[in-house]
């Protein structure tokens, strides 16, 4: 069995598929209560990161005074993140006037005094591109594959509607991809139920799949009005929502999904304590009983070629729960109460005692249940921040903190680690060495303990650094390492005259050209930062001679500055074939440190985390493969 992959399982939350146009024609709607015990099974049972189009809440006029309420109490936690390619609200709803100026009666909320209760709703997850684009293409390709003659005598409708569906697609100018344009197009066939309902739900299923594809993210499963959707699932049964309702049940939980039986008075202290190490066992918790559960849905002894559909999957599931459920004392569901961390460490030990008993039962599934159950609570991060002194830790946790990145203590084998996240698709773990490469504590063998700890697909050097030219490098420039020159393996010979001679015989290797055209390229000349591409010289000699740096400048001359714990931190790395980058500030010009070192070096910190917090937010550190 392979374990889940220790990442962040981003929601595209199923906000597009309540529209009430889309499942009209098919008489199915997901009640505002139902969507409620979504969203709040997902928040307390996972990890999952949620995130949605922006559009997806403006747009859904089935989402009433309830459930705007847990949704807004979502986004002032920062748990709930909005996508969109608009930066602002203005230009959000500037650019969705224009496109929706053919069916104002369907998206009012843009037009009207009626989207005023969603101005607190703003984009926090740029898109580079739009999702016109794709969605044309994925129309087209869409209208190519429907039939076009009369031995699909079945299916007359979906003949008769390619030929308009394309015409539209051809004639568009600027007009969003919405049902009420395609309809001008199809003319008898805009009275058709089934043609309206296909159209809705392709247009549907293509705005989900761009979402999917922006995030790395998964949808939610076993809705049961909107089963169509389910194909699209990547991690089924994690976000399954008829299993997650049982575990629920069985943890104690049922009266706090439900909206009717806990105000969002009591739900607020929830959202908040969501990261909190109670919250993050349960939810690890759930997610290693739910993949022991699937491989057990899966076995069949006598025939391993039958076909297992999700649905088949989930009812084995579901009655393997209950039959172990049969053999237990049933106790009463938790009372709602503002004490969070309580809430989920009772909810913890019920489905624990629930999870033992299945094990005592199923020997196999006891064996899946701890192999599985390691490698869940086990931390896998994405990417690994490596600072020094305390200026440079303090600026770098205060960014991320301030921007919605909970920290968590993490113990490893030797190192402390702070764990950030998941958040934008991302966990960030930040660990501290002692200053240089070499000793105990250095970055060589802090960096070569983490990633065995932590598995990065990253790691970054972060704090500050020395310049090469005052009058040309300002205080604060981050300087990103194109390759590092480790100067302290030399030769010190004899010239002419007894002269010392000194070659150096360190190695320059290139850092990940990923991870530096993720900060070069990040637009962030456009926040105020100055950024420096080159050469960067690491030794174990805390400089503050001009004499001393002129001679490395001699045999360095394309130098653009230096620092101490480079060289530990590219030979662990580099020996574990993990991506690495030096991304320093200038706080100093290794003369002269004794001049305002404190400020200097904490304006340089801070500039250094402001840059990795910016990448960050613009996605540049997400390196999970493509959703197929």
């Amino acid at each position: 069995m392979k374990p889940p992959e220790r990442r962040c399982y981003s929601v595209a939350v199923y906000l597009h598929y309540l529209d009430r146009e889309l499942n009209e024609a098919a008489g199915r709607y997901v009640s505002e209560r139902d969507a409620i015990r979504i969203t709040r099974l997902l928040c307390m049972l996972t990890q999952s990161e949620l995130y949605c189009g922006l559009s997806a809440i403006w747009e859904n006029d089935r989402l009433g005074f309830r459930s705007q309420e847990d949704f807004r109490l979502l986004f002032e936690y920062n748990e709930l993140q909005t996508i969109s390619r608009d930066l602002t609200l203005s230009e959000f709803k500037q650019s969705r006037q224009s496109a929706y100026g053919h069916d104002i009666d369907r998206y009012a909320r843009y037009f009207t005094v009626a989207g005023d209760a969603l101005d607190w709703l703003v984009p926090t997850w740029e898109k580079q591109s739009g999702s016109t684009a794709p969605l044309v293409q994925e129309m087209r390709e869409w209208t190519e594959r429907l039939p076009t003659d009369d031995k699909f005598r079945s299916r007359p409708i979906a003949i008769a509607m390619r030929k308009p569906l394309r015409e539209a697609l051809d004639h568009r100018e600027d007009q969003a991809v919405t049902y009420s344009y395609f309809k001008s197009f199809l003319g008898d066939l805009g009275s058709s139920a089934q043609a309206e309902y296909s159209i809705r739900r392709k247009i549907s299923q293509a705005f989900t799949v761009g979402n999917q594809h922006h995030g790395g993210g998964d949808i939610v499963t076993g809705i049961p009005e909107l089963q169509f959707f389910d194909s699209l699932a990547i991690d089924f049964p994690q976000h399954d929502l008829r299993l997650l309702a049982e575990l629920a049940a069985i943890s104690g939980l049922t009266a706090i999904v439900d909206p009717i039986q806990t105000s969002v008075d009591i739900w607020a202290p929830i959202v908040g304590y969501r990261r909190s190490q109670p919250f993050r066992l349960l939810g690890g918790a759930i997610q290693s009983t739910l993949a022991a559960l699937y491989e057990l849905g899966m076995k069949q002894v006598e025939d391993t070629e039958q076909f297992y559909s999700m649905r088949q999957v989930r009812a084995r599931i579901l009655d393997r729960i209950r039959t172990v459920l049969g053999s237990l004392a049933i106790r009463d569901p938790l009372v709602p109460t503002r004490d969070a961390d309580a809430l989920a460490e009772q909810a913890y030990m019920r489905l624990k005692t629930f999870t033992d008993r299945l094990a005592v039962e199923d020997r196999s599934f006891g064996i899946k249940l701890g192999a599985v159950r390691f490698a869940v609570l086990n931390e896998r991060v994405d990417v690994l921040l490596v600072t020094v002194n305390e200026i440079e830790t303090e600026g770098l946790r205060q960014a991320l903190e301030q921007a919605g990145y909970y920290g968590r203590l993490h113990f490893g084998q030797m190192n402390t680690y702070w764990i950030y996240g998941p958040r934008r698709g991302v966990t960030v773990a930040h660990v501290r060495s002692t200053m240089g490469s070499g000793g105990q504590g250095g970055s060589t063998l802090t960096v070569a303990d983490a990633i065995r700890d932590l598995d990065p697909s990253a790691v970054i050097a972060v704090g500050v650094a020395f310049g090469v030219d005052e009058a040309k490098q300002p205080i604060g420039q981050l300087l990103l390492s194109q390759k590092l020159s480790c100067y302290e393996l030399q030769r010190v010979g004899t010239g002419g005259e007894d002269e010392v001679r000194v070659i150096p015989r360190g190695s320059s290797p290139e850092s990940s050209p990923r991870l530096l055209g993720r900060f070069r390229d990040a637009g962030l000349n456009g926040i105020g930062i100055s950024v420096a591409v080159g050469e960067v010289l690491s030794g174990e000699k805390l400089i503050d001679n001009m004499n001393f740096k002129d001679a490395l400048l001699a045999m360095y001359p394309e130098a653009i500055g230096g620092e101490m714990e480079g060289a530990g931190l590219q030979a662990a790395s580099g020996r574990a074939n993990v991506e690495w980058l030096i991304a320093k500030s200038v706080c100093d010009y290794a003369e002269r440190k004794f001049f305002d070192t404190e400020n200097r070096q904490r304006q340089a910190a801070q500039v250094s985390a402001r840059a990795i917090l910016h990448v960050l937010e613009v996605g540049g550190l997400v390196f999970r493969p493509e959703i197929p």
